[in-house]
């Protein structure tokens, strides 16, 4: 059994500073929710690697901390593996 919250603090630990933070609420605020799932914009952003070239690839290759596309699919790989066990096995 996955201790609750345990796959999101992978992930979290997993996807870059800028991605995990969710940019921090910039309003004070108390009545404001934000609710979005790290590993889904990470995806949504490696999707967008995949059709890139140039400085828009090398852009979003950085922001994902990744070399490469393939090192980036390898990350994906991983994180939805850690994510949903029962798919990696």
């Amino acid at each position: 059994m996955v201790r609750r919250g345990a796959v999101a603090g992978a992930i979290a630990n997993d996807c870059p500073e800028g991605i995990s933070s969710g940019g921090q609420s910039r309003s004070s605020s108390a009545d404001n929710n934000l609710v979005f799932s790290p590993l889904s914009i990470y995806s949504a952003f490696s999707l967008a690697a995949v059709g890139a070239k140039g400085r828009t690839l090398r852009k979003l290759l950085d922001i994902l901390g990744a070399k490469s596309r393939e090192s980036l699919a390898e990350n994906v790989c991983c994180m939805v593996k850690r994510a949903l066990p029962d798919v990696g096995s």
